[in-house]
């Protein structure tokens, strides 16, 4: 009696604890798919180079180890031989090889040039307008392009780029004791033995918050004022005691003796480090960092990895409007566009009005850098689920390093560019994404065309 009765009393005790369980890991399970979800939205955006060793914390700073000695574009590659030679070949539109003669626009030779001997460093604009280099002696040369007199000559004001009516066929010499030195787009940044930074060249803008007249774009000639540029049409001194300077193309930083770190130039993503403003720039030099031991201004890497000049020009570890520091502890920070929470919408200059929304941190927060793998990032998109939400896609991409942009479509007729809100591409153009109306992914695929 006393057993029967026993057992009637368990069976639904024991329905109960089995229904606990089921419900508390069913709970467990949903907290940590909330916890994880939580990790993932806030856990820190994975930036990739083709240099992982230049990250790492170093047993102290030697300027020499961040000498440039191969440098590749789409149109040039420079290289510095086992003899300090320095040689080029590819294009030779603006004589940017130095060589004395010019090639017709289009034209290239794959027979490398001697440039010079006793050569340390050696860097040129993206564009291939321009190279400059750095001898074992501290003399720093340029050829090329002088537009803006970017390498000392007189220029034609009347002509914006004067690319091709400038032009310095054989190097140059542009100034001496220097200890290194780097090539912008449009500019150049050079640290003199004695840590005097110098800068000059210019800081373009094509976007701008107020800005709707393109006559100050059109600008040559130096003017504080102007909210579409910084622009030095010759070298200007801008710091003192500093160990190492460097520039991308609308960034530049410089590192002090004791580990402060500043930085000028286009600052509309924070990029700079420190509150974005009205103007575009910051137009001179400010403290933003302390215990720094190395900057890297949109790209995280000095050597370019590639040893010929691809068909196919892809920037894979090029992250414009992004600075990248290394703490002395070996802490790995950046600044810049989709990073933190701020949000900007911004729009094209002057008759080509478009606008995009991008959000930003204006101060240097923790990112992780990984190791370039054109196979691992095809093997990330792949898991990219057909009918994922936009938003979902762009913190996937983010989380692992892969830089996008959404596609914007010029219109003959309105001479506007309009955004399209359902597409959007990879920035080496290599894969691409469709979004319906709901901002569902509909297709995802590869660009052969950039291939």
């Amino acid at each position: 009696m006393n057993t029967t009765t026993r057992k009637s009393h368990t069976t639904p005790l024991l329905f109960l604890v089995i229904l606990l369980s089921v419900f508390l890991i069913a709970a467990g399970a949903i907290l940590a798919r909330t916890i994880l979800g939580a990790a993932f939205h806030t856990a820190p955006p994975a930036f990739c180079t083709h240099a992982p060793e230049l990250t790492e914390a170093a047993g102290g700073f030697s300027l020499p180890d961040y000498y440039i000695t191969n440098k590749v574009t789409a149109l040039n590659r420079y290289y510095i031989d086992d003899q300090s030679d320095l040689w080029g070949y590819g294009s030779n539109e603006y004589g940017q090889l130095g060589n004395g003669m010019v090639l017709e626009p289009g034209e290239t030779t794959g027979t490398p040039v001697k440039i010079a001997s006793g050569v340390v460093s050696v860097d040129c604009s993206v564009n291939g307008y321009f190279c400059i280099y750095l001898t074992a002696d501290g003399e720093l040369y340029g050829m090329g392009s002088n537009m803006l007199g970017l390498l000392g000559q007189d220029f034609d004001s009347t002509n914006y780029y004067c690319r091709h009516d400038n032009k310095v066929t054989s190097p140059v010499l542009l100034m001496d004791q220097v200890a290194y030195a780097q090539a912008g787009m449009e500019s150049i940044t050079a640290l003199k033995k004695d840590g005097s930074v110098w800068w000059w060249g210019q800081y373009m803008s094509t976007y701008g918050t107020t800005v709707s007249d393109s006559e100050d774009f059109e600008k040559t000639t130096e003017d504080e004022s102007n909210p579409c540029k910084m622009l030095y049409n010759s070298p200007r001194k801008i710091l003192d005691n500093c160990v190492y300077a460097a520039t991308g193309d609308w960034t530049g930083a410089a590192i002090s003796e004791n580990g402060d770190l500043y930085t000028w130039g286009f600052n509309i993503f924070g990029e700079c480090g420190t509150p974005v403003t009205e103007d575009d720039f910051i137009r001179t030099p400010c403290k933003v960092l302390e215990d720094v031991a190395m900057v890297w201004p949109e790209q995280i890497e000095v050597n370019s990895p590639l040893e010929e000049i691809p068909e196919q020009m892809l920037y894979e570890t090029v992250y414009h409007f992004n600075t990248f520091v290394r703490l002395k502890d070996g802490t790995i920070l950046a600044a810049g566009r989709r990073l933190g929470d701020q949000e900007k919408t911004i729009s094209l200059t002057g008759d080509l009005i478009a606008e995009s929304s991008h959000t930003y941190s204006d101060t240097f927060v923790p990112v992780e850098i990984r190791k370039y793998s054109a196979e691992n990032i095809k093997n990330l998109i792949r898991r990219i689920e057909i009918g994922t939400d936009r938003e979902a896609v762009e913190q996937y991409l983010t989380a692992n390093g892969i830089q996008y942009f959404y596609v914007t479509n010029y219109s003959e007729n309105t001479r506007e560019h309009t955004e399209n809100p359902y597409e959007m591409r990879t920035e080496d153009q290599t894969y691409f994404f469709f979004f319906d109306s709901e901002n569902k992914l509909t297709e995802k695929g590869t660009n052969l065309h950039a291939l």
